[in-house]
């Protein structure tokens, strides 16, 4: 077992060891799995670089996965090599009530189509945006229907983005 790689932003030593790594066949013949991020925004251009032929021609027996906070922030060459998945929260973080209440307001009136709303309900979490975005989501993890996989299409592509604006947001959760 090796710790996760790149703490703080992968550095290039990180960089080539996660391919040295890869380049090491599992000893009990099962998939290992190897960890490596964040890859946003302190992970340089020439770590990235490191890794690319590595992520693209991985073995069967070594899954690599890296990780970011921000999407927006990779570097696009990984980014478009990888498959983006969204991870909530792990749930350990304190509960803040009035940031839950206004993204799950902010869902049922793009769901109803209470527009005229939206900016009001923004403006409660001014300059929490990147959060608001995130309970947002949240909350249609618990939605199953088709106006809700929609929304949750355009709000996953928002919430690629590098701190989307208040206008961005309110964007995603039109039609």
């Amino acid at each position: 077992m090796v710790e996760p790689l790149g703490d703080e932003g992968l550095t290039v030593g990180e960089a080539r060891e996660f391919v040295s790594l890869m380049m090491t066949p599992s000893s009990t013949g099962e998939i290992a799995v190897l960890v490596a991020g964040p890859m946003d925004h302190q992970t340089t251009q020439k770590s990235s670089d490191v890794l690319l032929k590595c992520i693209e021609e991985f073995d069967l027996c070594m899954q690599p996965i890296l990780w970011a906070h921000d999407l927006g922030a990779c570097i696009g060459t990984i980014r478009s090599r990888c498959l983006a998945k969204w991870c909530p929260s792990r749930g350990d973080e304190v509960p803040d009530d009035e940031l839950d209440g206004v993204a799950n307001q902010l869902v049922q009136a793009a769901l109803k189509e209470q527009f005229w709303k939206l900016p009001g309900l923004m403006d409660q979490m001014k300059g929490r945006e990147v959060e608001l975005l995130r309970g947002v989501v949240e909350v249609l993890q618990g939605i199953d229907d088709e106006r809700s996989l929609k929304l949750w299409d355009r709000l996953r592509l928002t919430a690629g983005w590098k701190n989307p604006t208040k206008l961005e947001v309110i964007g995603a959760l039109l039609p």
